[in-house]
């Protein structure tokens, strides 16, 4: 048997599609959702079995169920999906939940093995500095640099921003990767007698920026697109996670932790204002404030 599993890996077409890893940057000791993404099966075999092996460090791991598939988990060291089949022609995700491993600054592998029956991909191969990229690569998840310490001060928020009766502060989004979407954040109060809207707003980082709100439905929290978004007259309206907020769409570019992007807000009464959001870390529920110990 392993003489025939090692003659189908050695026969096995180069054009064959590897499986990939979504996203594929994340920040270090961070909970992550990643998706490892299948396109085709082994040399035309459906695939049968999905096996993720768990870079060391990664603390948690929770499979997403997966409707004709089972699930068997080995604390610390693997996660497979069996069952399916996944025809050869047909594409699929296989989802879970980890907390990334700690280390910043480097890539880790998530080898993958890949069965199709009696066929056998093991997508478990890393290239070394300088090498060129393997034939069977395992896929890698990169984890940016720490931040670096700053003796118990976070670094401060960008400067509140003014436009008529408004006031803009607290701007902040989540590092993603180019490609993807991140979602922006601002608190906007407004000192004047009349309420004002928030009705649309753009991003040079983003393809498109939408507003949006969050539902709980059921035991369920959706995202839904809003026309507007008031700010009432002498209060105040804080775009934040779980409430409403703008989603960046098709990021231009990867957003970096530490990064300062511009957003340009067009409001009913105020016009047009910019504001800069700063990049923490993908994992963060809220803006970095100063004096944090």
């Amino acid at each position: 048997m392993k003489k025939l599993l090692a003659l189908l890996l050695a026969t096995a077409s180069p054009a064959m599609a590897h499986v990939t890893i979504d996203p594929t940057e994340a920040s270090p000791a961070s909970y992550t959702r990643l998706a490892f993404r299948v396109g085709h099966g082994c040399g035309g075999a459906a695939t049968t079995a999905i096996e993720v092996a768990l870079p060391e460090g990664t603390t948690v791991a929770r499979p997403m169920a997966k409707p004709g598939w089972e699930i068997a988990v080995e604390p610390g060291a693997s996660i497979a999906w069996r069952g399916g089949p996944l025809a050869d022609d047909r594409y699929d995700e296989f989802v879970m939940l980890v907390r990334t491993p700690a280390r910043g600054g480097e890539a880790v592998a998530f080898p993958v093995t890949q069965r199709c029956g009696e066929t056998v991909a093991a997508w478990t191969q890393v290239a070394g500095e300088g090498e060129a990229r393997p034939r069977f690569p395992a896929p890698l998840l990169r984890l940016a640099q720490a931040a670096a310490p700053t003796q118990g001060h976070a670094a401060p928020q960008t400067p509140a921003v003014t436009a008529a009766t408004l006031s803009l502060e607290n701007g902040w989004t989540r590092a993603a990767g180019q490609g993807r979407q991140g979602a922006g954040f601002v608190t906007i109060r407004n000192t004047g007698t009349e309420p004002d809207r928030l009705v649309a707003a753009s991003s040079p980082a983003a393809s498109r920026v939408e507003l949006h709100t969050s539902l709980r439905e059921g035991d369920v929290m959706r995202m839904r697109p809003v026309e507007t978004i008031e700010i009432p007259a002498g209060g105040s309206v804080a775009l934040a996670p779980g409430g409403f907020h703008m989603m960046l769409l098709g990021l231009t570019r990867s957003l970096e932790v530490g990064q300062v992007i511009p957003l340009s807000l067009r409001f009913e009464r105020a016009g047009q204002v910019t504001v800069n959001l700063t990049v923490q870390a993908a994992g963060a529920r809220g803006p970095a404030q100063g004096h944090q110990h």
